[in-house]
């Protein structure tokens, strides 16, 4: 883990122990409930979930969902998620950043919930700042 922490953190995202999204893995069509595995760019797919060190390696994934199921189901339904939210996936390693304990957390995109850890990107008209962020 010390491994991965410091490899984020010299691409400068402090105390990170992985980056998530999700990816569609084109299928055929299956015969039963074929319109659930239609995804919104309109091709038949299941959805895989992936959560990766900072050189890109799988280390944890969740694969199986329809097609048409967003990335925010996959992820509240995954182990991973349960694991997170109850704070066994990670060691419990906290920095101070300002005057807030922060513990190690995983990146998103603004797909994700913004939990105590999980971060995501700022959204709507960003300054200077949170635009570099």
């Amino acid at each position: 883990m010390r491994v991965i922490i410091d490899g984020f953190a010299a691409m400068g995202f402090p105390n990170c122990g992985g980056a998530i999204d999700g990816t569609h893995i084109p299928i055929l069509g299956p015969y039963h409930q074929g319109s659930q595995y239609i995804n919104r760019k309109g091709y038949f797919s299941m959805v895989l979930q992936a959560l990766v060190d900072h050189k890109g390696h799988f280390t944890n994934i969740n694969v199986g969902w329809p097609g048409k199921v967003h990335d925010t189901r996959v992820f509240r339904n995954s182990g991973l998620f349960r694991w997170l939210q109850e704070g066994i996936y990670f060691p419990d390693q906290k920095i101070t950043v300002g005057d807030v304990e922060m513990p190690i957390v995983i990146l998103g995109d603004p797909a994700y919930p913004l939990m105590p850890w999980l971060m995501k990107p700022y959204t709507g008209a960003l300054d200077s700042k949170k635009e570099l962020f």
